[in-house]
């Protein structure tokens, strides 16, 4: 079995002293329940100058005899995972094998201890720790009762690290009460130069604060405090006490939290600092405070964190003119019908919530936002809801008809609502739901602008008023989107029973475009670009898609760009007795030519110099989208420079103008530079505009050929005469 049978130790010192060990590994035993064996035992009343140094163990150091003499440990590492001592516990001694140094002439310079969750934490580390001990975690640890670091009043406990390495200590389904009567999940009590580094901290129902500090100095580096399902009490509660936050450190709220840090001098000061490189975030239920401070009795600080009044700390969110917020939500909440809640730049992981008002919601630049949900329980229409200048980045279905997860999602009567400059772009990992859906409205909406959005990775682009879920609402009206551009979407904006829809100026890229179902009526659809489809074509692929029954009356689909595929395979109607009229159409993506109008236009000059008197033919050939001619009109922006007619250029006196070449509105311009009279004039081959010395005509000769002309004239007509009469008399 090794050593001797049953022996639990690898090193003991009887009835000698001045022992030195340094630099020793030492090798324990194995079991089927793990490690065990291999404590060190100094098993002596005078134990002299013993030292321990760079000694690694996987038990403990015992030194409960010495009464003479002391004991120093110096870098002593006590690995006690996968330890068929963690856990012990008898009738007789309770807890035992606390792994750590006892005895009261012992004086430890640095120790760590490696646990993992065989050990019971907080009755063989945490109770009797010792000054100068790091405690890492080698696994998740789940607690029965709260982890309690306990020192004395005159005798605090000094230099106390626990790094988590990562791990997560959490409650237990089991979790109770301790020996102090008290339920929270850790605590520091009297601890000096406290670390708590490394590592997630989360209750449950049975406890209440995660994280408990009295009158104790600690320093929180990468640590996250989860309240989220927390009985009550506070993320963190600082008492008394000096707290340091540096690295990230992420405090979580619930319902039931009070706020994120209760900072309480109680009876002597209490301060909370952020290092200047710390980043710390305040995330759950954004309705609760970052930090509160109470000053009761004492005086509590705050540093690191923007003042926000009535004893609040935090950063900015949002802001209600001179009034700061620490959460979007709380500012919406404060703010009355009409008044504009400023989103703060940077990432708020927020879903906000408009209840029964309207207000405009602007972002900073820089601003971002999870989703909102505008709900209207009430009777009345309210109007002027805005939602501008914000970077939304997920969709929730906290709120939704079915299925869908939306970004904006509208439910309620509103007037006049305006959704413009935003940036809709699902991030993947958060587009998770079967549906997702930009914005989304039930019945009910009297009037909406969708303006120069950029809508991108969703399912479905906008959803309204899909009149099967709201049979007992009016339909919605006036509903417009105009200069959006959509990229990636599955499904297009679909309207329901909308009445007035107008869908223009929009550019789908990689998308699905329109689609009507139950008797919409359309306003205006056109110059849209349809430029491209998705390579997905679960939900088919279409610009303009009508169900039966999808829209009254006639639909006009003239001027939009259709993209590189044959118009009817974009446009599904499943109707048959609807009909569209489709007169005209752009041939490019860039909205300048019709199919009417011209898609070859070529000059052979742009630029030309002629001096005055002189004239220029320049040849153009203009083409239509089926290679057909198309008219040319020709006009000078001054005519007293120079003249043009038929593409003929006069120049008429010295200086610049331009000429313009209109082919069905597609135009070209040339640049015309006259110069003065002199020396050659230019000459148009094409023309009989020289200038040159004309002779004299020779009448006689004019008047003889004029002669023998008439004369010819006249036998022909005769004989044309003569033939017609034979013809009629056969």
């Amino acid at each position: 079995m090794g050593y001797y049978d049953g022996t639990n130790k690898v090193v003991e010192l009887v009835n000698a002293k001045d022992l030195t060990l340094k630099d020793v590994d030492t090798v324990t035993l194995e079991s089927e329940s793990g490690k065990f064996g291999g404590s060190i035992y100094i098993n002596t009343k005078d134990a002299g100058n013993t030292v321990l140094e760079n000694v690694t163990l996987s038990a403990w150091v015992s030194a409960g005899t010495v009464t003479e003499g002391n004991v120093t440990v110096k870098n002593l590492t006590i690995d006690f995972t996968d330890n068929a001592y963690a856990g012990y516990y008898s009738d007789t001694y309770g807890y035992a094998w606390n792994p750590g140094v006892s005895g009261s002439n012992v004086n430890v310079e640095s120790m760590t201890i490696k646990v993992d969750d065989k050990t019971n934490l907080p009755q063989q580390i945490a109770k009797d720790v010792r000054d100068n001990t790091t405690i890492e975690l080698a696994s998740d640890i789940t607690l029965d009762e709260g982890l309690y670091f306990v020192g004395e009043d005159d005798n605090p406990v000094e230099n106390l690290t626990i790094n988590g390495n990562g791990h997560t200590i959490t409650a237990s389904d089991t979790f109770h009460t301790n020996s102090y009567g008290q339920n929270n999940l850790v605590k520091f009590d009297k601890v000096e130069n406290a670390v708590l580094e490394n590592v997630t901290l989360e209750t449950n129902e049975l406890a209440k604060h995660v994280l408990d500090v009295y009158d104790t100095t600690l320093t929180i580096e990468n640590v996250t405090l989860d309240h989220t399902t927390a009985q009550s009490g506070a993320p963190l509660i600082v008492n008394q006490s000096d707290v340091t936050l540096k690295g990230d450190v992420e405090f979580v709220t619930g319902a039931n939290s009070w706020y994120a840090v209760n900072v309480d001098a109680r009876d002597q000061e209490a301060s909370l600092n952020v290092d200047d490189n710390a980043v710390v975030t305040f995330g759950g239920d954004t309705t609760k405070l970052p930090v509160f401070v109470s000053n009761s009795t004492g005086t509590s600080t705050v540093t690191g964190l923007e003042d926000l009044g009535n004893g609040v700390y935090g950063e900015v969110a949002a802001t209600i003119g001179e009034n700061k917020y620490s959460s979007v939500q709380l500012a919406v909440d404060a703010a009355k019908d009409g008044e504009t809640v400023v989103v703060a730049s940077g990432r708020h992981e927020e879903e906000v919530k408009i209840l029964n008002k309207a207000i405009k919601l602007v972002g900073e630049e820089g601003a971002e936002l999870f989703g909102v949900v505008a709900v209207n329980t009430t009777d009345e229409e309210l109007e002027g809801l805005t939602i501008e200048n914000i970077h939304f980045y997920g969709a929730s279905n906290l709120v939704s008809l079915d299925t869908n997860a939306s970004t904006i999602y509208l439910q309620g009567k509103y007037k006049d609502v305006v959704i413009k400059d935003n940036e809709l772009i699902l991030e993947e990992t958060l587009g998770n739901a079967p549906y997702t859906v930009a914005i989304t409205t039930g019945a009910g909406i009297n009037g909406m602008l969708v303006e120069n959005n950029v809508i991108k990775n969703y399912t479905i682009s906008g959803y309204h008023n899909p009149v099967w879920a709201n049979t007992d609402e009016t339909s919605s009206t006036n509903i417009s989107y105009v200069g959006n551009t959509f990229e990636n979407i599955l499904s297009g904006v679909y309207f329901g029973g909308v009445d007035n829809v107008t869908v223009t100026g929009n550019t789908f890229i990689k998308s699905n475009g329109v689609r009507f179902q139950y008797g919409s009526t359309i306003a205006d659809l056109s110059e849209n670009a349809f430029v491209s489809y998705p390579d997905d074509t679960t939900y088919g692929r279409y610009a303009v898609r009508f169900y039966d029954g999808g829209v009254e009356g006639e639909a006009d689909l003239s001027d939009n760009y259709w993209g590189v595929e044959d118009i009817q395979t974009v446009i599904t109607n499943e109707d048959t007795d609807f009909d569209y009229t489709l007169d005209t159409y752009y041939v490019s993506a860039d909205m300048t030519d019709k199919n009417t109008d011209t898609d070859v236009f070529e000059l052979d000059s742009l630029e030309v110099e002629l001096q005055e008197g002189a004239k220029l033919t320049v040849k153009a050939t203009a083409k239509d989208h089926d290679g057909n001619p198309v008219p040319i009109t020709w006009t000078s922006k001054d005519e007293s420079v120079a003249t043009v007619k038929d593409g003929v250029i006069t120049a008429v006196k010295e200086g610049e103008t331009v000429i313009v070449a209109d082919a069905n509105g597609v135009t070209r311009e040339i640049k015309v530079t006259v110069t003065k009279a002199g020396g050659n004039v230019p000459t148009d081959p094409d023309t009989d505009t020289e200038d040159k010395p004309t002779e004299t005509p020779n009448t006689s000769d004019m008047s003889l050929l004029g002669c023998y002309g008439m004369m010819a004239v006249l036998s022909l007509a005769i004989l044309v005469v003569l033939n017609k009469k034979r013809a009629l008399s056969k």
